[in-house]
């Protein structure tokens, strides 16, 4: 009986110590009081102080220092497991190389990000003064949000702008997206459904998110470049 008495006290007073340090009653890097002067103070035995230490080591909550006692440790970050990497094949190396190779070239156009090359594509310097003008009038405007689908303002302008391309849009019909991905992304979702056909190469991008199942894929040679704009049209998605 006594055995299992000093069994739970030496984790009582292990919870106790650990319930301390957890709300900072015993700070990282603070000493511990010694096993000697533990057992005084809370009228247990040496044993049983030693046992409660050695609990909070397991834990990890305290360590022992030689010829110093113990002290709190110090909040221990989660260990990140190293990932494995494969080695990549060479001809990916070789392509990745060809990349940066022609970056370095004036005359090369990168087609990857969508920007413009240079950067006098906008009128940068009459757009900087719209804008100051605009937020000097409603200095609001720098940090309120547009739910979707898209700032009214914009969305008029933009439907006036389609009218000299010849297209009557509504504004209600239009919605504006975080770029062409997204866009691509709520076009596909509306125009298509399992098992529908799909150009080959648009559905390559989202067909873990737009598209459930595997599509029957048909057609080739045709711009994909047209069928998104065919796909965007069908449903009022400016990106």
């Amino acid at each position: 009986m006594s055995l299992v008495m000093n069994e739970i006290r030496y984790l009582q007073v292990a919870d106790n110590l650990a319930q301390a340090i957890k709300n900072g009653s015993l700070l990282a890097g603070s000493r511990l009081p010694s096993v000697r002067g533990y057992a005084q103070s809370h009228q247990v035995s040496i044993n049983t102080v030693v046992a409660a230490y050695r609990t909070l080591e397991d834990r990890g909550l305290i360590e022992a220092r030689p010829q110093s006692g113990f002290y709190v440790c110090s909040p221990s970050t989660a260990v990140v497991p190293t990932a494995t990497v494969g080695k990549p094949v060479d001809e990916v190396l070789d392509l990745i190389d060809t990349v940066f190779a022609a970056q370095q070239n004036p005359h090369f156009t990168n087609i990857s990000l969508a920007c413009p090359q240079t950067g006098d594509f906008y009128p940068s310097a009459k757009l900087g003064r719209i804008m100051a003008s605009l937020l000097r009038r409603e200095p609001q405007l720098i940090s309120q949000y547009s739910l979707p689908p898209g700032s009214r303002c914009l969305r008029q302008q933009i439907a006036r702008r389609a009218m000299t391309l010849g297209m009557l849009a509504d504004p209600a019909d239009i919605t504006i997206t975080h770029g062409c991905m997204e866009a691509l992304q709520l076009a596909l979702r509306v125009t298509t459904k399992p098992g529908g056909l799909c150009r080959a190469g648009i559905t390559d991008l989202f067909l873990s998110d737009a598209i459930a199942g595997k599509p029957r894929v048909e057609g080739s040679g045709d711009s994909n470049r047209s069928t998104a704009r065919y796909l965007i049209g069908c449903t009022g998605v400016v990106a």
